[in-house]
């Protein structure tokens, strides 16, 4: 399993596109040590489409290089799935990196119950992080599987199991 969020937070601290985001955002994302702050560069690029396409243009490229190379090694070494954990996979137009698409849906004030627990935002940041121009119709229309989370873990964790036995089956 490769985490592209956890690889584009990583991405943020390479040098080049370092240099890349604070000419196209101004040094004011950055952190103390010099670093981008993800909250200050979030709170510009979040909600204003152009600002996070400058964004998605600095960054997918190195994400999407770094997903090949994880693919093509995960396929070397004879694995029959590999799976990329993404929040925003379809509305970034990154479809093409995979054979199937999994979607987890939850009611909203599910969504934001949640969040709000793993986090120090509020509820009104995590609703302006969560809006998204792609309805969750949408996101299930484009969808292979889509799984309900609003359940106990351990239910969660049963629906889970039987949608990947499903995919091993299919193989």
């Amino acid at each position: 399993t490769m985490d592209l969020d956890l690889t584009g937070h990583e991405v943020l601290r390479e040098p080049a596109i370092l240099k890349d985001l604070v000419q196209a955002f101004g040094d004011g994302i950055l952190d103390v040590e010099g670093q981008v702050d993800r909250a200050k560069l979030g709170a510009l690029v979040f909600n204003e489409p152009p600002e996070l396409q400058k964004l998605s243009d600095i960054t997918h490229p190195v994400i999407d290089a770094r997903a090949g190379v994880f693919i093509d090694e995960a396929r070397k070494d004879g694995f029959r799935v590999v799976v990329l954990e993404a929040a925003a996979l379809i509305e970034a137009g990154r479809v093409w990196q995979v054979d199937e698409i999994w979607v987890t849906v939850a009611p909203l004030n599910v969504v934001v119950e949640r969040v709000m627990k793993r986090s120090d935002m509020t509820e009104a940041e995590v609703l302006a992080r969560i809006r998204n121009p792609m309805s969750e119709e949408d996101r299930s229309a484009a969808a292979d599987i889509v799984i309900d989370t609003d359940c106990s873990l351990d239910e969660l964790k049963e629906r889970v199991r039987e949608a990947w036995d499903a995919l091993l089956a299919r193989l």
